[in-house]
């Protein structure tokens, strides 16, 4: 029997992007899904597109709204297994170009919504469940101009470490991600500044010439949630998934060119 089958999940950030991605591929897999995230209408086209699922619209910003996701969502299907927390931000600028609410926004959707969801979803979750959160390869190498999201995944990975030792009859799992395409991560960047900066990330070998599709990347996190079902007695604390081949060159090729404009649409 499928490993997910029965399991119920919270993906928070589910309307869109790798959140939706995972959300599909565990509700095709058997899974009781809750689709959660703030875009309503866009969250019943993704439990509509999954087949099924519950949808609860929630604001990671707002404390009062992921305590009443949470009981809506408990109210429902009882109790969860897992949580997976795919929410996150980015802005685009240099230090000198960012504001006190660009720091603002990234920094409390990528950490303290990571915060808020975990403290309001985690009683409900079954001993020995699972909460896994989005990180990113930039923790390692900062890019230049996206300095304050780099900063804002480190800081959610020491609140993963932090939680590992606040809440030990659960698995904690980091997921490292690298550049993917088909997300909204870059739908709000400057045009004018991407081209800028884009140079810089090449010479820096910041980047590779493939990304990884949204959608394989989906699946691929829900045989990974599964295989922690499977294997109970076993914890997978850090993944890192990144696309194949080596870097992309300089001057960039025409392959590696079209891949990371894709993020300006």
């Amino acid at each position: 029997m499928e490993p997910l089958t029965g399991k119920r999940v919270l993906v928070v950030g589910a309307s869109a992007g790798i959140g939706r991605a995972t959300a599909t591929a565990l509700a095709r897999r058997g899974a009781t899904v809750v689709f959660a995230a703030r875009r309503r209408e866009m969250l019943d086209e993704a439990v509509t597109g999954a087949g099924g699922g519950r949808a609860v619209a929630l604001d990671v910003r707002d404390e009062t709204s992921c305590e009443d996701a949470a009981d809506q969502a408990i109210a429902e299907v009882g109790g969860l297994d897992a949580l997976f927390y795919c929410s996150g931000v980015a802005s685009l600028g240099t230090l000198d170009e960012q504001t006190a609410e660009d720091w603002r926004e990234v920094l409390e959707t990528n950490v303290m919504g990571a915060a808020l969801v975990t403290k309001a979803f985690i009683p409900h979750i079954c001993d020995n469940g699972v909460a896994a959160y989005l990180s990113s390869i930039s923790t390692d190498r900062p890019r230049r101009a996206l300095v304050s999201y780099a900063a804002s995944k480190a800081a959610l990975d020491s609140l993963i470490q932090g939680l590992r030792t606040e809440y030990r009859h659960h698995r904690f799992v980091r997921v490292v991600i690298g550049d993917t395409e088909g997300t909204e991560f870059a739908n709000e960047f400057d045009s004018g500044v991407f081209t800028e900066v884009f140079p810089h990330w090449l010479v820096e070998a910041q980047l590779k010439a493939n990304t990884m599709k949204v959608r394989d990347l989906g699946e691929t996190l829900a045989e990974l949630i599964g295989l922690m079902f499977a294997h109970p007695g076993i914890d997978l604390s850090d993944l890192r998934l990144e696309p194949p081949g080596g870097p992309a060159t300089m001057p960039p090729d025409e392959h590696a060119m079209e891949a990371y404009t894709r993020y300006l649409t």
